[in-house]
């Protein structure tokens, strides 16, 4: 099985030496394992099976993060990567148009509610969450402030539950930055077709994230949300395409 999958994930590091090794040469094999384990005793194959079942189930979910790799990463990777090369522009239909967001972010602790409302408005399209960082990569030590951000990005978005991507980009000029990320954002087929920026305001910025209650519901977020609108004030603003 282990042979099977990893052969199927096409991972660089698998070069077996049987010369008649192939992906179907290993389907063979683990389905005769399990069938010769029925035959000899049907009893202990079952319990057997079940207990195997119950362990892969328990280690998935209750097993914390290791340093040994995931076999299931390689599988979606390798699935992904072949249906995105499917995925053809020239294809599209307005018939099926969906909202590909770009939302534009620079502080993403005080942009929870907007970032809560574009996730329920992507209605199944793509949703990139992007900001630029002022910098320069050639300065000393910035590379691994940049990956401690990344980092802080996706906990964030794991945090809050939204099916997100993140895009950063590094630039002196964050004007640039923005013409960057908006030109290079997404992948193949999956690209945005709307840019969702907040209007500037003067009013004062509150962090959600170190609220003494926790994370306030998607119910409170939509309510601060409406509630700014009608004061004319951190209303979004989207270009589309």
């Amino acid at each position: 099985m282990a042979c099977l999958a990893l052969d199927l994930a096409g991972a660089p590091n698998f070069r077996p030496t049987f010369v008649y090794f192939n992906k179907y040469t290993s389907l063979i094999g683990f389905v005769s394992s399990i069938v010769m384990a029925f035959v000899v005793n049907p009893v202990y194959a079952s319990t057997s099976f079940g207990i195997s079942v119950m362990l892969f189930v328990f280690i998935m979910f209750r097993t914390p993060g290791s340093s040994w790799g995931y076999i299931s990463q390689a599988l979606i990777f390798h699935q992904v990567r072949k249906y995105l090369l499917m995925l053809d522009t020239r294809k599209d239909h307005v018939k099926f148009w969906r909202p590909s967001i770009l939302f534009l972010c620079k502080n993403p602790r005080t942009c929870i509610p907007a970032i809560s409302f574009l996730n329920d408005m992507k209605k199944g399209g793509l949703y990139v969450i992007g900001t630029n960082i002022v910098g320069d990569l050639r300065e000393p030590g910035f590379v691994t402030k940049l990956d401690e951000q990344n980092m802080a990005w996706l906990s964030l978005v794991q945090l809050l539950g939204v099916k997100a991507f993140v895009e950063t980009t590094v630039d002196r000029d964050v004007r640039n930055g923005i013409q960057n990320l908006i030109m290079t954002a997404g992948l193949g087929g999956m690209t945005p077709n709307t840019v969702v920026i907040g209007f500037y305001d003067t009013s004062e910025s509150k962090d959600f994230v170190s609220e003494p209650d926790g994370l306030p519901s998607k119910k409170q977020l939509f309510s601060k949300l409406r509630r700014n609108q009608s004061d004319s004030r951190g209303t979004l603003t989207s270009c589309q395409r």
